[in-house]
């Protein structure tokens, strides 16, 4: 749903002047729908797909059984990203240790240390290049890309923050696929074939395949509190 479109609804028809939504004024209207805010514009969260939550909770337990204190494992959980962003990523690893968890309604994007986010099979857009870009301009470290492979099984492209561009850069192992082994944001080991989702129609999974990403920065920016930084954005690696 457009911002145009919410604000008809209300009658506050002067946020289209403004550019959008702040995260404080949607959270006072309370729409009665689960939401997101992108750079100001409310966009209403669709039902999730049975594949959508079975890889979800699969890496839900994976993170959770490895974790160690001070981190703590959330799933679809609402984090501020800036004035004018709200996202609910499918999994979020906080260090409760890095501010006051339990101050604020949602998930404080300072005290998130990883993100993960599941494309759907048919949309990829906001996954590869809006959402991780708003992920960086909030300076979380960490950002794992999920997609369906060839074989129905997920394959996981991991991802770091560039502390010079502010942007994500590959891992020096990317591409997880089979087994998702990793040292950060803590020792994690994920069997990844253990996870199959066939497409219910029987087609052949049109997925990634083992596809690589590569990140450069990009111009957009991003403000976490009052500070800005440069954006990323992803390109397909050929």
């Amino acid at each position: 749903m457009s911002v145009g479109m919410i604000a008809g609804e209300f009658g506050e028809q002067s946020q289209l002047e403004r550019g959008g939504w702040s995260c404080a004024q949607l959270s006072a209207l309370d729409p009665p729908y689960e939401w997101e805010l992108v750079e100001g514009q409310v966009v209403v969260r669709g039902r999730i797909g049975y594949r959508h939550r079975l890889v979800r909770d699969a890496l839900v337990r994976a993170l959770g059984s490895a974790r160690r204190a001070p981190y703590a494992v959330h799933a679809d959980q609402r984090m501020a990203l800036g004035e004018f962003s709200v996202l609910r990523p499918d999994v979020v690893v906080v260090d409760e240790s890095a501010v006051e968890m339990y101050a604020a309604d949602g998930i404080p994007a300072a005290a998130a240390v990883l993100v993960v986010e599941i494309v759907p099979d048919d949309s990829r857009g906001d996954d590869w290049y809006r959402t991780p870009r708003l992920y960086a301009d909030a300076g979380i470290a960490n950002f794992w890309r999920v997609e369906r492979g060839w074989d129905d099984r997920p394959i996981v492209y991991q991802y770091w923050l560039d502390q010079e561009s502010h942007g994500y850069v590959p891992a020096p192992t990317p591409i997880h696929s089979g087994t998702l082994s990793t040292a950060v944001p803590f020792p994690v080991r994920v069997d990844l074939s253990a996870i199959y989702t066939p497409r219910p129609d029987g087609r052949a999974s049109r997925g990634s395949g083992g596809r690589g990403a590569s990140v450069r920065p990009g111009s957009g920016a991003g403000c976490v509190g009052g500070q800005r930084y440069p954006a990323a954005s992803l390109t397909s690696r050929r």
